[in-house]
């Protein structure tokens, strides 16, 4: 019977990249820790448990930045490797080698639903599950960027103006108003504690361009008020992010 004694856990190297990529593939229906986990540059830590040469199991924290007081942790064990503590010991070290920072108010990730072994898993750690929102990808193969990714058209109506970030932050009362009307909507899909974040230094820095992308970001208007918006940002993983 296997022991979590006999795998060795510890940082990821450039040496394991290849055996990273195997375990993904043959543990995981997608590609959880992201291609730019393998990436040199801006890669955020990844632990991995070890045995007889082999990644039987790995995990990672990263900060998302437009999801600035929560970090996002994945844990990953190789089936035959499950039920021996090994979960949990990745789970700690994954949040040692990324600490949360004194911002942050908590730990989240997702699991399939209906998968009661996950369920089971994070019930141990002391997680609490909720569905809280949905969430969905987009695969760029095949997709045409040049077409797609360009800014709509300016739809003017009796009372209504689709108007880019980048211009409404021209006006620092405006910037406010976005910056509210996002928090609220993220504050009504999270179940947001503290009942204030819009006070939080943290959330201002993300409207404030250093999560959100101003020029790939728009709101409409009604009436000149902003009645509804679509956010995009760089995330910790270096992938788009869209709310």
């Amino acid at each position: 019977m296997f022991s979590v004694d006999l795998a060795t856990i510890r940082r990821m190297t450039d040496a394991d990249i290849p055996n990273l990529k195997s375990f993904v593939d043959q543990t995981l229906v997608s590609d959880y820790f992201y291609e730019s986990s393998y990436s040199l540059v801006n890669r955020p830590p990844i632990v991995i448990a070890a045995h007889q040469g082999k990644v039987i199991g790995a995990a990672r924290v990263y900060h998302n930045s437009l999801h600035p007081y929560w970090v996002d942790i994945g844990v990953a064990v190789a089936e035959e490797f499950r039920r021996q503590g090994l979960g949990r010991k990745l789970h700690e070290a994954a949040l040692q080698a990324r600490p949360l920072q004194q911002h942050h108010l908590g730990v989240e990730g997702d699991y399939d639903f209906g998968n009661e072994a996950a369920e089971g898993f994070l019930k141990s750690l002391g997680y609490q599950l909720r569905l809280d929102c949905h969430c969905f990808e987009l695969s760029l193969e095949g997709f045409n960027v040049s077409h797609e990714l360009v800014p709509p058209s300016q739809l003017t109506s009796n009372s209504f103006k689709i108007t880019s970030f980048k211009d409404l932050f021209l006006t620092p009362t405006k910037q406010q108003e976005v910056f509210d009307f996002l928090v609220s909507r993220y504050t009504e899909e999270h179940f947001w504690s503290p009942p204030h974040p819009k006070d939080h230094p943290e959330w201002q820095k993300v409207i404030s361009n250093k999560g959100i992308l101003p020029e790939l970001s728009f709101a409409l208007l009604a009436n000149g008020q902003v009645v509804g918006a679509t956010a995009a940002g760089v995330t910790g993983d270096d992938t788009l992010d869209m709310i």
